[in-house]
């Protein structure tokens, strides 16, 4: 095996951890997460997921970090989309949010994370979505922190709640940025 089709092989086993880690997560919770088990689903000998993360609280923090490189593809694709209206721009990142972790539960799961089980740079790492669209209000808005406050409370719900109305969250955003 050449050291790109090596290297190619390695990444694409890290992903696969880190995917298994996350539904792991959802399943059994961050307590019951296994990297024997993890190792098990991705077929690979119970060392392998030592080789890419020194313990499980780096695949932990590797599941955060991908979660969020997702979710700033999206964030970027509607940052462009909507450079000339920051307003605008921060009301479709505030529903594609919501939208994103219906859409894909196991990373809901992880970014609910209760901060218990969690170290400092785990916690920053997790609210980095949610700190970033606090940072965008308080650019964007007066009474900046109970604004930001409050739309942070009001993506938290939504995305729990399944089966809310994405326009009606909208509005209540809207609300919340126009007051």
């Amino acid at each position: 095996m050449s050291y790109i089709e090596e290297s190619v092989a390695h990444e694409e086993l890290k992903k696969a951890l880190i995917l298994a880690g996350m539904r792991e997560i959802e399943q059994k919770g961050i307590v019951g997460l296994s990297l024997r088990r993890i190792a098990t689903k991705c077929g690979v000998s119970c060392a392998a997921p030592y080789r890419h993360f020194v313990n499980k609280e780096r695949l932990v923090f590797a599941i955060i970090s991908y979660v969020n490189s997702q979710w700033e593809i999206l964030k970027d694709s509607i940052c462009t989309a909507f450079k000339d209206d920051e307003k605008k721009m921060l009301l479709e990142i505030c529903a594609a949010t919501v939208l994103f972790w219906r859409a894909n539960n196991n990373f809901r799961s992880v970014i609910m994370l209760d901060d218990k089980f969690l170290d400092a740079e785990q916690i920053k790492e997790k609210n980095r979505i949610t700190d970033e669209i606090c940072d965008m209000v308080k650019r964007t808005c007066q009474n900046s922190d109970k604004k930001a406050f409050m739309v942070k409370s009001v993506l938290y719900g939504a995305a729990a709640d399944q089966m809310a109305d994405i326009n009606l969250i909208k509005d209540c955003l809207l609300t919340i940025l126009a007051s």
